[in-house]
């Protein structure tokens, strides 16, 4: 795979309007042009652009991604559900809200824990509705006068905590299919940008149809993007065999400093989150593949990929510094993170693409490179 040359990467940055001027009931509403300011930090591993918002927006911020999937990975997260009451009523169960309800569909193992604490067998009376979770629908069918209620507590094991974490935030990270489906809300969340008639109270949140297809794109980028991190953490989590020693052991692989005074000021997550916050940068070149347009040195581009001059030939005739690093491995064997040796090219056609770049640049003015493009 070549990544195309865009020209926002030499630029530095990429200007677009947000909503769409061409609805004439929109224009009749008096939608004024919304434009949104990005610039492109990182090529992720199909090499599509990954692009930080000139606010920096939460939802925005790459290293946010990465800072939230490790404290789930690590069960750090504060939003990690440990403990869940259950309610156990003339041999029925019955849920205090969704989250009891789905832990005890995910997890067999909570109906026999209970069962086996009273020492019965329990039944579900209703297949409880988003809508009766609202209402509290246990209510109408409990006295909880009666001695034949239990509440039942279950423990939830760390490998039980992230795998439902994992599957809440999946379901929460779902593309858009048509820029249709884009409330105001919607954008507000992912890129906390609004158009005027959200902003003068014009129309509610939920109205949908105000923002086009490029908006559309760039928030599905940043679900995309977040499904591949978490992913790639969750699966680390639970592949590895001792967590907390893996996280010790990445720290010192990536000689991060480990900083005791902040711990001593902070809670244990406030800390781990700003030792996280040292090791994103090179977690996304080194582990997660991710490509880097370094902003301070220009024209340069850092990257771990083991085919370079195939993925930026592009970028490289038109005169980009490709510095590369080498990748970083998890050993399940020794739950180790290893970083692998720095070698020369193993396939000829890197070889190749070397030899023409340089043949490229040494007899073709700047101006006629682009023709050479593949």
């Amino acid at each position: 795979m070549t990544i195309p040359f865009y020209d926002e990467v030499l630029n530095g940055e990429k200007t677009f309007n947000m909503v769409n001027l061409n609805d004439d009931n929109l224009k009749k509403m008096g939608i004024k042009p919304l434009y949104i300011k990005l610039k492109p930090l990182y090529f992720d591993v199909d090499g599509r652009l990954y692009y930080s918002t000139s606010d920096n927006h939460y939802e925005t911020n790459i290293n946010n991604y990465i800072k939230d999937a490790l404290l789930d990975a690590f069960g750090l997260n504060n939003s990690l559900i440990s403990k869940i009451i259950y309610i156990i009523y003339n041999n029925k169960i019955y849920f205090f809200d969704k989250d009891s309800y789905d832990l005890y569909k995910s997890f067999p193992r909570i109906k026999d824990d209970i069962q086996k604490e009273i020492k019965k067998e329990i039944y579900l009376e209703i297949e409880p509705t988003d809508n009766d979770f609202k209402t509290n629908y246990y209510q109408n069918y409990i006295d909880f006068s009666s001695r034949n209620i239990n509440f039942i507590s279950i423990t939830l094991s760390n490998k039980e905590k992230r795998e439902y974490y994992y599957k809440k935030r999946l379901e929460n990270l779902k593309e858009f299919k048509n820029s249709n489906e884009l409330s105001g809300k919607d954008v507000l969340f992912n890129l906390n940008y609004n158009s005027n008639l959200f902003m003068n109270r014009t129309i509610d949140w939920n109205f949908k149809g105000i923002y086009n297809e490029q908006t559309m794109d760039l928030i599905n980028s940043y679900i995309r993007i977040k499904k591949y991190i978490y992913t790639v953490l969750y699966n680390l989590s639970i592949n590895s065999k001792d967590i907390n020693s893996l996280f010790l052991n990445l720290i010192d692989t990536l000689n991060i400093y480990k900083y005791p005074e902040i711990l001593q000021k902070n809670n244990k997550v406030m800390y781990y989150r700003s030792i996280f916050n040292f090791l994103c940068s090179d977690l996304l070149v080194l582990f997660f593949k991710f490509s880097k347009i370094e902003t301070m040195r220009k024209n340069t581009i850092t990257t771990s990929a083991i085919n370079p001059h195939e993925l930026f030939f592009n970028y490289e005739i038109r005169g980009f510094n490709i510095v590369r690093l080498p990748q970083m491995h998890y050993n399940n064997k020794n739950n180790s993170f290893e970083i692998a040796q720095l070698r020369d090219y193993d396939f000829s056609l890197e070889r190749e693409l070397e030899n023409d770049i340089n043949l490229i640049k040494k007899y073709v003015p700047f101006d006629e490179r682009y023709k050479y493009s593949i």
